[in-house]
């Protein structure tokens, strides 16, 4: 009995761990693409960070960050 406990522990562990680096995916992911870092880590929190992530793509780029992204790639090719 002891050892169905111990794997019960360790299997929640490991969801834990696994929804905690979810919402790292879903923080890392809001920053590139623009959004606002802690609304969607709240939303990931409060939700689930499967669906943050899903959102986050569905939305794109922010307008802002479209543009800074052209400008990047215009200035690597000015300096190559």
């Amino acid at each position: 009995m002891e050892i169905l406990s111990l794997l019960g522990t360790l299997y929640s562990i490991a969801i834990f761990v696994v929804y905690i680096v979810l919402i790292g995916c879903a923080s890392k992911l809001a920053v590139r693409l623009g959004r606002e870092n802690g609304a969607w880590v709240f939303f990931s929190i409060l939700f689930t960070p499967v669906l943050g992530i899903i959102l986050l793509h569905c939305l794109g780029k922010t307008d802002e960050q479209e543009k800074n992204d052209f400008l990047e790639r215009k200035m690597w090719g000015n300096n190559v």
